[in-house]
């Protein structure tokens, strides 16, 4: 065990505790608990066991943690090894969640894309490619329900009456019944239809 590169890695908990940096808290903690073990199943240095019950106490607290663990992270001398396999399952799953993040991120990024390329297209008077860019939209939909709205209430804007029929209808099966926006939709589209 090296004692220095144990006291380097147990600081960082804390310095990365402050910065609500979670996943490298993890790292962090869990690189110290594997140079303080070194092979062996228990830690015996005293020095290093005040390191490890300071760093379980900063990550009980930590809000990320407390958020995927099923029980109270908790030290005890001489589970260390215990310790380590908790903190490494926590770890996979809170990287797991970020990747999920991320990967949200971009779809919506690209939804925003789609819709904003369609509604360009729209006021250009470019209705036939403004309407593949929505369906482009809609393919990157999950549960932004007020998507439907919005391209329907654009298309009435535009004097598309009949191609925001669809959308409406979407927006009829997302939102409760009675919904106000969808039936503000519904009266315009058919007062757009009668004046056509």
């Amino acid at each position: 065990m090296n004692l220095r590169l144990v006291n380097e890695k147990f600081g960082k908990v804390k310095a990365y505790q402050f910065k609500a940096d979670t996943p490298r808290l993890l790292e962090a903690f869990i690189a110290g608990l594997k140079e303080a073990l070194g092979g062996s199943s228990s830690v015996s240095s005293l020095s290093v066991r005040g390191l490890i019950r300071e760093a379980t106490d900063i990550a009980s607290k930590n809000k990320d943690i407390l958020s995927i663990c099923a029980a109270p992270l908790k030290y005890t001398p001489g589970n260390e090894k215990e310790l380590l396999q908790v903190l490494q399952v926590y770890y996979s799953k809170l990287t797991k969640s970020e990747e999920s993040k991320a990967e949200a991120r971009l779809r919506k990024k690209r939804l925003d894309k789609a819709f904003n390329n369609g509604k360009r297209l729209l006021e250009q008077g470019k209705t036939s490619e403004a309407d593949k860019a929505f369906q482009n939209a809609l393919t990157e939909y999950r549960d932004e329900n007020a998507l439907f709205l919005m391209i329907a209430q654009l298309l009435c804007d535009a004097n598309q009456h009949t191609r925001a029929i669809t959308y409406v209808k979407k927006a009829s099966e997302v939102f409760p019944a009675g919904d106000s926006k969808v039936k503000a939709l519904q009266a315009a589209i058919l007062k757009g239809r009668k004046e056509a």
